[in-house]
């Protein structure tokens, strides 16, 4: 039971801490009033004095007057005396050793005391039989680990909704039960409300803990109400129903209930008499309404508490052991990247030559043996460097330089001009392509460490990503699986992370089989009736010959995407390229890339940018990693130069932010309860630099909001007549509007020349 300990600014309790904590009080009270009427053999009820052991020291106060208050109402004897003095005593061992945290949080303590104060208790009251001997050891058994049981499902009540480990889920059943037979005598018309409650919670169990979790939760039921006197019948009913109910769990919560109504019919049906049998079959129709009305959210929140996890140490070591081992390889290639550029730069100091060695080439060729060597390169140093770059001016401008390239006074004075002019042509063009051939190594180490960099990029964002508030769904990963068999697609592999907002991902690894056919629409309906939640369509990627599948939950908004294309001129090649999808992490992705100028080499630029950019995106990599990479494809794609405009939008279905990625792009149109605004970009292109980033924007947008998407060619005559459009845009599908803003584009280029149009328009709306 959660502790009430957090206090209002200042140290003062505040009304919503005093409130929580009657709450509280008033919650164990009327679990120790409830579990002193469960009865244990008919006439022995020592669970009181457990749930006086074992409930949080915090709640004391209200666990005794519901525990005394028990007791008394049900007095009928001197031995039934006993348990009130039995709770007395535990009582008052954990008032005076209230201030040892440890021993009184311990669950062998909550058993020895509760043991020994029922034992004791007991013995005082023995007749001397025999038989009696036997059942009050018995119960002193059962009250220490009745109390022990109570004692650990307090010390992990608070977190209960992070998951459970199979331990604790056993234990918290069993106090489940416990709870349930002490409100068995509660009937009407020969009704059993318990019997109903322990319908809907064996179901609610199965459905969302699977089978062995289900099949658990009816053997604690069953025994407890065992104890309670109930015949072995129902018990053994219990356990089979829970056992159907749990195997066809994963054909949904309508299939599970039949399963179970059928299995109880039929006990209902074998035992006879009438009477018994009908109560017993509209027990388990109660039951069967009950759990069919448990809304979602609910059974969302009962998934996260009846699934088994593995203890939560190991998830964690092992979630720690995979976040190191990716930060530590992201390290190692930054430190190749480093490595490289450091050796890189001491050798472009030895391997690059100097212009001075130029000279010295030049003067050692031209002017060997003359007597005016000296007189030209110390006493005319100045007039004979100047004719040196005339030369290689002319060789810029044309090439090659011929005799008009030297000054005339150059000309006058040196009797070996045309060698002069040679030695110059040939040291310069060698030198030139020297240093060119090291430009271009130095681009392309460049481009292998930028793709180094965006490497480790990844890597980073997948040790942020697995670092952060992450648990792994079990239960569902399986039933997903098991669904999924149902229609003929076989997995090898499955995960079911959720995220610290309560959403889920399914991710699956399908076993190789070329007759294998994907419905997107039967894996989503499928997966959804299994887990209970609302999927949206899966994202099917396709590697190395292996088939992979994630799907994720269905989110409160929706995308209703336009496109509109015109080429330039009507030519057949657009140079323009697109892309849209949905990443598999609950965005809808935009990207619109603009090759440079029309026609066939801008198709081929823009298509392979927003291709690329779109596979690098579904794999996993960051945007900012995925640009490094694409920009270094663009450099060296061929000699000639290439280069593209990047315009991506990222929207979060599940919030509605939306993030803007723009290198060189138009700028983006966006109508926010019918207002409008643009986001403009200053960066370069991709393929000019070697170093190129995102100009980013971030708005968060609503249902009935807009985002637009636009080449150049649109944006010719400005955008405020596009703000306009959407300003009078009222009602009508996302096409429509890409359509006319396309159209009107068209028709406002006023200056003779054609350009290709491209508009993307998205049109927010609630699911």
């Amino acid at each position: 039971m959660k502790e009430v300990k957090a206090l209002s600014a200042g140290g003062k309790i505040g009304r919503a801490d005093i409130t929580a904590a009657v709450i509280y009080h008033a919650l164990s009270a009327v679990l120790g009033f409830i579990l002193c009427r469960t009865v244990f053999f008919e006439k022995y009820t020592p669970f009181g004095v457990a749930f006086a052991a074992g409930c949080p020291s915090a709640y004391l106060p209200g666990a005794a007057a519901g525990v005394f208050l028990g007791y008394l109402l049900s007095l009928s004897s001197v031995t039934g005396f006993r348990y009130v003095v039995a709770a007395f005593a535990v009582f008052s061992i954990r008032f005076i050793l209230s201030f040892y945290k440890k021993l009184d949080r311990s669950p062998p303590f909550a058993g020895l005391i509760s043991f020994l104060s029922v034992a004791l208790t007991g013995a005082a009251t023995l007749s001397g039989i025999k038989a009696d001997l036997l059942f009050l050891a018995l119960e002193a058994v059962v009250c220490a680990v009745s109390s022990a049981v109570i004692c650990r499902v307090s010390s992990f009540i608070n977190r209960i909704y992070k998951g459970l480990t199979g331990e604790e889920l056993g234990c918290l059943l069993i106090v489940i039960s416990m709870v349930l037979s002490g409100i068995y005598g509660i009937s009407a018309f020969g009704i059993n409300l318990s019997v109903i409650v322990a319908v809907a919670l064996i179901l609610s169990v199965s459905k969302y803990g699977g089978t062995l979790a289900g099949t658990v939760g009816a053997i604690s039921v069953s025994t407890l109400f065992f104890f309670a006197g109930q015949n072995t019948d129902i018990c053994f009913a219990f356990t089979v129903c829970a056992l159907a109910a749990g195997l066809v769990a994963s054909y949904g919560k309508y299939v599970q209930l039949c399963a179970f109504f059928v299995c109880g019919a039929v006990f209902a049906v074998i035992w006879g008499p009438a009477a018994k049998s009908a109560a017993f079959i509209a027990e388990i129709i109660l039951g069967c309404i009950a759990f069919a009305f448990i809304p979602k959210n609910a059974g969302i929140y009962l998934g996260k508490i009846f699934t088994c996890f593995p203890d939560i140490s190991v998830n964690n070591d092992l979630n720690l052991a995979v976040t190191m081992r990716l930060s530590e390889a992201a390290a190692g290639i930054k430190d190749v990247k480093l490595t490289v550029d450091e050796v890189a730069a001491r050798l472009e100091g030895i391997n690059t030559p100097g212009f001075q060695s130029v000279l010295g080439r030049i003067e050692g060729e031209a002017c060997a043996g003359c007597k005016m060597r000296n007189h030209c390169w110390q006493a005319q140093r100045e007039g004979t460097l100047n004719a040196v770059f005339s030369v290689i001016k002319q060789i810029k401008a044309e090439g090659a330089a011929g005799q008009k390239s030297l000054p005339e006074d150059f000309k006058g004075r040196c009797i070996r001009s045309e060698k002069f002019q040679n030695a110059v042509n040939k040291n310069y063009l060698k030198y030139a392509s020297v240093v060119a051939a090291n430009s271009r190594i130095s681009a392309i180490r460049q481009a292998v460490t930028d793709q180094f960099e965006g490497v480790a990029g990844m890597l980073d964002e997948l040790a942020d990503e697995y670092s952060s508030d992450w648990r792994f769904d079990n239960s569902a990963a399986v039933t997903a699986v098991t669904a999924l068999k149902n229609i003929g697609v076989c997995a090898d592999q499955c995960s079911a992370p959720v995220d610290k907002y309560g959403r889920m991902k399914i991710n699956l690894r399908l076993i190789k089989s070329s007759d294998t056919v994907l419905n997107k629409r039967d894996i989503m309906r499928v997966i959804s009736l299994a887990c209970e939640r609302d999927f949206a369509p899966p994202v099917i990627k396709k590697a190395s010959g292996e088939t992979f599948i994630s799907i994720s939950e269905r989110p409160c908004l929706k995308v209703d995407i336009g496109i509109c294309q015109k080429s330039a001129g009507d030519g057949e090649l657009c140079g323009d390229a697109y892309s849209s999808f949905f990443d598999g992490k609950g965005h809808f992705i935009m990207i619109l890339s603009d090759g440079m100028g029309t026609g066939g080499r801008a198709a081929v630029d823009s298509a392979m940018a927003a291709g690329l950019m779109g596979r690098l995106i579904k794999s996993g990599f960051g945007f900012d990693c995925a640009l490094r990479i694409l920009n270094c494809s663009m450099l060296f794609k061929s000699a000639d130069e290439s280069l593209a405009t990047m315009d991506i939008a990222s929207i979060d279905l599940h919030t509605g932010n939306v993030e803007l990625y723009k290198a060189g792009a138009a700028p983006t149109v966006v109508r926010r309860q019918r207002r409008t605004g643009k986001a403009v970009s200053t960066s370069m292109p991709i393929g000019i630099l070697s170093d190129v980033s995102f100009d980013r924007a971030g708005i968060k947008l609503f249902a009935g909001d807009i985002i637009v998407l636009i080449s150049d060619g649109a944006a010719f005559d400005g955008t405020d007549w596009i703000r306009d459009e959407l300003e009078r845009f009222s009602s009508g599908s996302a096409q429509e509007l890409a359509d006319r803003l396309c159209l009107c584009a068209a028709r406002r280029r006023s200056d003779g020349h054609t350009d290709d149009i491209t508009v993307m328009a998205a049109v927010i709306s609630k699911t």
